[in-house]
């Protein structure tokens, strides 16, 4: 079988080359040509465009940075549903919004198409490259079913009920990420600002019972190494996560209150550390907080109070 990758950046690469396996072929497109140019090899093509690979593979799995860019690789012109020949199956693993999946589910159902939404959920670069990305997958189980096997490639995949709970699962998952993220480096700067090493704290704190993925990987890597993983979205990308989650709150009219203050402190930090940077940077923000002494008024009055 053919399978076509569309994205193929620091997530979609690995996952390309472990598609290509037990006889398949991938026909791998990125709008960066040298990224697909970069990926090619064993048993990886470089396709030219969307179109190439609509017309060329059964099996289409996407890795798009955002709304709009689904929206063009699937409805613009020489996107997916363009190609009239078309009429296999396409995995959707982007971090979107659940009411676009929904939308593309519909259009792709009444031209034949067969659509699955999904998204990686943990695991970053390392387990994409090993083949052990956590996947859920929603839409029609049997035509998930029909491609396990090949998706099963990449990793654990779940079957998570009606189009795009995939990615409402993703977007829950990246709000926790963000929290998990900012109250970490919160809590780490306190305790630094109190006396205690930063790589002391970090190990101390790996079988408790505040431990997370974010303080674990992130975190720990940083302690351990002077540097963060590699693959960890920017600032400026992950804003993006966070306004999914944000609106997400909003079209369901419930309260995000974390979530909202969140996003301001990502973005506070990422006018100090550079929106390029990875948005676990807010940890170096924090502690140059806690190295200048800076008290918000706040605290201050608190602390006065207090004695």
């Amino acid at each position: 079988m053919k399978i076509g990758v569309v994205g193929v950046g620091a997530m979609g690469a690995p996952m390309a080359r472990n598609l290509a396996r037990d006889g398949d072929t991938v026909l791998a497109y990125d709008i960066v040509p040298d990224r697909a140019r970069a990926v090619a090899g064993g048993g990886v093509e470089q396709a030219g465009s969307v179109a190439q690979v609509a017309r060329g593979c059964e099996l289409i799995v996407l890795m798009t940075p955002d709304d709009a860019a689904l929206r063009d690789v699937m409805h613009g012109d020489g996107g997916v549903l363009s190609v009239g020949t078309f009429s296999g199956c396409i995995v959707d693993l982007s971090t979107t919004s659940e009411h676009l999946a929904r939308e593309i589910g519909a259009a792709a159902a009444a031209r034949g198409v067969g659509y699955l939404d999904g998204a990686v959920i943990g695991g970053s670069v390392a387990a994409a490259r090993d083949g052990a990305s956590p996947i859920v997958v929603s839409g029609d189980e049997a035509l998930l079913e029909r491609y396990r096997r090949v998706l099963e490639r990449l990793g654990s995949v779940d079957h998570a009920g009606v189009q795009g709970n995939a990615k409402i699962v993703k977007i829950c998952n990246n709000l926790l990420l963000g929290m998990h993220t900012v109250s970490g480096a919160e809590a780490l700067s306190i305790a630094e600002a109190a006396g205690l090493a930063l790589e002391d704290t970090v190990a101390w704190l790996d079988a408790s019972s505040g431990n997370t993925a974010a303080m674990r990987a992130m975190f720990g890597r940083f302690s351990e190494h002077g540097a963060f993983p590699e693959g960890i979205a920017s600032f400026g990308f992950f804003d993006k996560d966070m306004a999914l989650g944000c609106a997400l709150a909003e079209r369901h009219g419930y309260p995000a209150f974390l979530a909202h203050l969140t996003r301001q402190l990502l973005a506070t930090a990422a006018r100090a550390e550079g929106v390029g940077a990875p948005f676990a940077s807010v940890l170096s923000w924090y502690r140059a907080m806690g190295r200048a002494g800076a008290v918000v008024p706040a605290q201050r009055e608190a602390t006065a109070e207090g004695t």
